[in-house]
């Protein structure tokens, strides 16, 4: 009985804590503190993860560029307007024929390149890369700085298609054709718009790219996540179009990043497998999280690769097969890795980053984002600074100051709620 209401009394203070956090941020803390004295549990960890996420920090705010959305007579998406960001985190908009790119942390716009039609779809993967066009009639490519009169074609095609490329100074567009049905190909193009060897057939189903920096890119298949039927990811070589080895996963793959060495890539599928499959043959290990389905990965090192998961993060030696270290993060979604074994976990909300230290086993960090329901931005992470950018906005915290850059032209300035707790670790901090 003493037993059951020791257990009812933390439950309760867990609870509470986490249900107090906005409403009352200093007794949310307190019963926090309170419950991991009692006991220092992944709950209670949680718990005091949830309530300093709600304590405010320093902000500043810069607006974005205003772009009234407009849509074209014959395509359904829009003709001006903000589109996918880049990979680096820069703003990408479309305005007449004009693309502009704008600096997360300053609000500087820069125009990236014309586009070959007011109505042409675009997207810029690198903020020195080309400019992807997709009009009624097919698809194009426009070098920085370009215009009409450096336009590039690459493929004509009326039908639905995915564009990426890799990144600069010698970037591979890739473009797949009907990347939602089962019979597809992957085509490949220099960045003089040739076309590398022959295209690549795509049978189950096209999932995404996932670049190297060797001359590699992987390829992943499969169903929709639904379905839950086998996937499968290859290995190409860019210079030849050759796939050097393909490998089946037991659903589709949802994630791919590859090692610092490149010599692993690390794959996770719809179902929360993880593979890492050695570059070189293809060999594949199979980890299984201690704590449920992975939700991200990102590689801390050639040795060592970090798993995200509904419960928190988990770090594994790859080589041993053995489980290193457990961060409990609440709804942990995608990880990034940065410097000095240092990582950036985002929710799975999108709306806080917490910054983790593998080395001392600590957590350094928390930010809250605002982010919208439904939102899937692009995430943003250097050794100094985290952050997402989407449609709509940026936000950025700068690690060093704590000072959040806020890009926002949908949200007024007393929405804007919050930054950054230098928090240290647990122990440090009771």
């Amino acid at each position: 009985a003493e037993a059951a209401r020791a257990m009812s009394e933390q439950l309760t203070l867990v609870s509470r804590a986490e249900a107090l956090a906005t409403e009352n941020p200093s007794a949310a803390l307190l019963l926090a503190v309170e419950a991991y004295r009692r006991e220092p549990s992944n709950a209670s960890q949680g718990a005091l993860l949830a309530t300093l996420r709600a304590w405010d920090g320093v902000v500043r705010r810069t607006e974005l560029p205003e772009v009234e959305r407009t849509r074209c007579d014959d395509s359904d998406w829009d003709a001006d307007g903000y589109d996918w960001p880049t990979d680096g985190g820069l703003a990408v908009y479309a305005h007449g024929d004009d693309v502009f790119t704008v600096d997360p942390m300053t609000g500087e716009a820069s125009l990236h390149a014309q586009r070959p039609d007011p109505c042409a779809r675009v997207l810029v993967s690198h903020a020195d890369g080309p400019l992807l066009a997709q009009t009624a009639t097919g698809i194009s490519m426009v070098p920085v700085g370009g215009g009409p009169d450096d336009v590039i074609p690459l493929i004509e095609t009326t039908a639905a298609v995915s564009l990426a490329s890799s990144s600069p100074p010698d970037p591979v567009v890739g473009v797949v054709t009907n990347p939602g049905v089962d019979t597809g190909e992957l085509h490949l193009f220099d960045a003089e718009g040739r076309p590398i060897a022959s295209p690549v057939p795509t049978e189950l189903g096209f999932r995404d790219l996932w670049w190297g920096s060797s001359g590699t890119v992987v390829l992943g298949t499969g169903a929709t996540p639904a379905r839950r039927a086998p996937g499968r990811v290859e290995l190409i070589d860019v210079a030849s179009g050759a796939i050097r080895w393909g490998a089946p996963t037991d659903s589709l793959p949802l994630e791919a990043t590859f090692s610092p060495s490149e010599r692993s890539v690390a794959v996770t599928t719809a179902t929360g497998e993880v593979l890492v499959l050695a570059t070189e043959d293809g060999s594949a290990q199979v980890l299984q999280p201690a704590n449920g389905a992975a939700e991200g990965l990102a590689f801390v090192d050639d040795d060592r690769l970090a798993v995200a998961t509904s419960s928190g993060v988990e770090v594994w030696n790859v080589d041993a097969d053995k489980l290193e270290d457990e961060f409990a993060v609440a709804s942990a979604g995608n990880v990034h890795a940065l410097d000095d074994d240092q990582l950036v976990v985002y929710s799975q909300g999108y709306d806080t980053a917490t910054v983790l230290d593998v080395a001392s086993a600590s957590g350094i960090a928390t930010a809250r984002l605002p982010t919208r329901q439904g939102e899937r931005p692009t995430l943003y992470s250097t050794v100094d600074r985290v952050g997402l950018v989407g449609a709509n906005g940026a936000a950025v915290v700068d690690l060093a100051t704590g000072a959040r850059v806020d890009h926002s032209r949908s949200l007024p300035a007393d929405e804007i709620i919050v930054s950054l707790i230098p928090a240290g670790t647990i122990d440090e901090f009771w």
